[in-house]
């Protein structure tokens, strides 16, 4: 089923002087004039100087980007990805408060992806994946991205004394003009065999739904948002659920 065409109309991006910041308002801009969207950038940072028709408001960060975002209708929230910390939240504190509290899906880019060709949907069966999948489907489309899908199913338990079952790979039946398929079901971790599929598939970001409120660690499917975050080397898409 082909996805539902959207307009976007504006994308917020978060400053900070940040070499991160820096880079993804390059990458924000290139992905805005894909779709014919407009930019506007926020600081809630007093000492940053922003470019001329950015926004400057005074409070905390993490608080207040996703506050902007929302009320001036951003489809979208981008913000650079820092390096991920030995201690302390794995967004950092800033990133992690942001994604927790957004109800604008948020997209954070590392300082290595200069573009998103090609976006991986870790794709909840269930009925709370649909927004997620609506969003990233409508996305990919209007920024020219291909978009690629994941299901991961839990690896049957093995008996005692038996080796441990391989992951079990599944193609389904859309195809990209290469040939290759366009979702694919996986069985084993759920983290782990998305990481997996998203470096097998060459994926510049992955998409995946976290619920607002609480840690990012704290949410089902044994924390899976958790593990992306502190171990994707991609970009991430989060839409809240």
């Amino acid at each position: 089923m082909a996805p539902v065409p959207r307009d976007f109309g504006l994308f917020a991006i978060g400053l900070d002087g940040s070499p991160e910041s820096e880079h993804a308002q390059l990458v924000a801009a290139d992905l805005a004039s894909r779709c014919g969207a407009r930019l506007t950038g926020v600081s809630a940072d007093g000492a940053v100087l922003v470019p001329e028709g950015s926004r400057r408001i005074p409070g905390v960060p993490g608080i207040e980007l996703p506050r902007y975002a929302e009320s001036v209708g951003a489809e979208l929230l981008v913000l650079g990805r820092r390096p991920r910390s030995p201690s302390g939240p794995p967004l950092g504190a800033t990133g992690d408060a942001v994604v927790r509290r957004s109800r604008v899906p948020c997209l954070l880019i590392p300082t290595h992806v200069t573009g998103l060709r090609r976006i991986l949907l870790a794709l909840d069966p269930g009925p709370r994946g649909g927004a997620v999948r609506a969003f990233t489907e409508a996305f990919a489309a209007a920024v020219g991205a291909e978009l690629r899908s994941v299901t991961v199913r839990r690896a049957a338990a093995t008996a005692p004394g038996h080796p441990r079952r391989q992951p079990r790979v599944d193609t389904g039946p859309g195809r990209n003009d290469a040939g290759h398929g366009l979702h694919r079901w996986r069985e084993g971790v759920f983290s782990t065999e998305i990481l997996a599929e998203a470096a097998e598939v060459g994926a510049d970001a992955i998409a995946f739904g976290v619920h607002r409120g609480g840690q990012l660690g704290g949410v089902e499917q044994e924390g899976v948002s958790h593990h992306l975050v502190r171990e994707a080397p991609t970009a991430l898409l989060t839409v809240p659920l």
